[in-house]
Formats: structure tokens, sequence, C-alpha cells
């Protein structure tokens, strides 16, 4: 991994860290922030690829998405038993999504690979398209609970 694509990986991970903090301290709707937060990570790659990079990281986005947003959803329904519930139903739940996102992000990668897309795995690549997906899946489901006063 180049210097600069390990730079670009630790800009887009400080940035949404920090920001997050800050977010969570106003105490705002977070749900809807969570999901402008996915502009951090999508205009790195944007910045260091083109456009033509989401296609290429469109399997990460994806994993990311699934992942997050179902392991989200195990943290809310963990948190009905308290903060050990959600920490348990997080963990647990993350294991769950990660084999269930795992699935979807092999099949998106061999149709990548059958239309001739090369989706050449960077750990940059991963790390931001991944972050990307994260980032939505999770704004998604925390937006769906905060609407339905779960959160």
């Amino acid at each position: 991994m180049s210097k600069l694509d390990s730079l670009t990986s630790i800009i887009g991970i400080l940035l949404v860290l920090t920001t997050t903090i800050i977010a969570l301290m106003t105490n705002i709707f977070i749900g809807p922030f969570i999901f402008l937060l996915a502009v951090i990570p999508i205009g790195l790659l944007i910045i260091r690829g083109g456009f033509k990079i989401l296609k290429e990281v469109s399997a990460d986005i994806i994993f990311g998405f699934i992942d997050t947003g179902m392991m989200t959803v195990f943290a809310v329904i963990g948190s009905i038993w308290g903060p050990l519930g959600a920490v348990v139903g997080a963990g647990v739940g993350d294991a769950l999504t990660d084999a269930i996102a795992g699935f979807f992000e092999g099949a998106i990668s061999e149709k990548l690979r059958e239309h001739g897309i090369e989706e050449a795995r960077t750990p940059m690549k991963a790390s931001l398209g991944k972050m990307t997906g994260c980032l939505i899946g999770s704004a998604v489901t925390v937006t769906i609970a905060q609407l339905l006063a779960v959160i």
C-alpha cells in the first residue's frame, strides 16, 4: 500500500470519528447525519480514482451496508436488556452479519469480474468502500429506530 493510500484512509477515519463525536455531543438527530458522513469516504475515493472507482468498490460498499445495517438492528434489539445487551447484540450480530454480507460481497465480486470490472482489492479501496457502506447501513437503521422512538 502506498503512503498516499495509507494517508487517505487515515484521513477518512479521523474525519468520520471526530465529526461523529462532535455530532453526538450536540444531540442532533443522528441518523441522517450518519448518512451525510458517508460523503467523506466516497469523496476521498472519487478524489483518488475518479467516479469509476465506485464500481470497483461496490462489493465493499454492499458488504458494509448489509453488515453494519443489520448489526445495528441487533444492537438496538439488544439495548432492550441495557448496555450489556446492546454490546452483546452488536458483537453477536456483527459475527452473523459478516457471514451474510460476505456472501453478498463475494457474489457481487464475481458479477463484476464477469462484466470485466476489475475490483483490484487495495487496502485503501477496501477500507473506504466498507466505511461508506457501513455509514449508509447504520444511517438507515438509526434513522428508522429514531423515527419509531426505539432509541
